[in-house]
């Protein structure tokens, strides 16, 4: 298999780390390959001009595309952007701070070849530090059962740059939503509802830098923004199991009841009324576990 692979990079206020994520595909073993940068900073920006002199040693790539957005517009209307300024059989992402392993499009295409019913191919992360030394990982090698989509509800199965996934599966769910967080879960949910097959390639693949500088999708506010991602998710109710279903309303509850302005301990004893039984449900019981230990007992309000 030699099809073209697209791979999209939204980069906004990144001069100083675009090029290492540029590298990190040019240096694939995969060739065939087109990188769909777009420019999120707004035309005649600052950062804008700055981007655009970090990028001037690749003009002359054939390779690379370099799409400028009028305005600023966020990262999920970016990639969407950048998918229709593609023309790969394959479609691929990438953070503009993050960099590829130099196999991780040959290896997923090499999965995909051996078995055609694959729609979505991901991979493992390790994030790494500054410094670019390995501080921990993601690795939930986890396949295509019919659970998948609900610990995707529990907790994000993944990131956004390790896909890899068929153009047709990404044009039939139309792209991101438009969110400002949570664009990851967001479009692997779409993914999911809609049946697709998920397979994985048991590698860290990506590696996802961790510095104090804002990403385009480090929320500030986590609770607020989850709360959106879920609200949204409501669009495709439809397409969910009964137990998908009441997994998805019961976290709803907990982070609408979560985002109130009330002490830490009224909040906890609200979702144990509200939710009762279903918490005996292990995703619920570790999920509001997780909301206590990092957001409440550190962030009391």
């Amino acid at each position: 298999m030699n099809d073209l692979v697209s791979i999209i990079i939204p980069t906004y206020n990144r001069a100083l780390y675009i090029d290492r994520a540029i590298e990190s595909i040019l240096n694939q073993s995969y060739k065939n390959i087109e990188i769909i940068i777009v420019d999120d900073n707004g035309l005649g920006s600052e950062n804008q001009k700055n981007t655009e002199k970090s990028l001037e040693k690749y003009a002359e790539n054939p390779k690379i595309k370099l799409i400028i957005n009028s305005e600023n517009i966020g990262g999920a209307e970016s990639r969407n952007n950048g998918f229709k300024h593609s023309t790969g059989k394959f479609i691929s992402f990438l953070d503009d701070d993050d960099t590829y392993d130099k196999n991780k499009i040959m290896e997923q295409i090499k999965l995909i070849e051996n078995d055609q019913t694959i729609d979505v191919c991901y991979c493992g992360m390790s994030y790494l530090d500054i410094s670019g030394k390995k501080v921990g990982k993601r690795n939930h090698y986890l396949e295509g059962s019919t659970d998948l989509i609900n610990r995707h509800i529990y907790r994000p199965i993944t990131g956004t740059p390790t896909l890899l996934m068929k153009r047709n599966v990404f044009n039939s769910i139309d792209g991101f939503d438009s969110l400002k967080r949570y664009q990851d879960a967001n479009i692997i949910f779409k993914l999911l509802a809609n049946g697709f097959i998920f397979k994985c390639v048991e590698e860290e693949l990506v590696n996802v830098y961790l510095h104090q500088e804002d990403r385009i999708t480090n929320p500030k506010t986590r609770i607020k923004f989850e709360y959106e991602y879920i609200k949204n998710c409501f669009m495709y109710l439809d397409k969910l199991s009964y137990k998908s279903s009441k997994l998805l309303l019961d976290k709803y509850h907990m982070l609408k009841i979560l985002s109130k302005k009330q002490k830490g301990s009224k909040k906890i004893l609200t979702i144990v009324i509200t939710l009762r039984l279903r918490l005996l449900n292990w995703m619920n019981f570790l999920g509001l576990a997780n909301y206590i230990k990092i957001t409440l007992y550190s962030n009391d309000n």
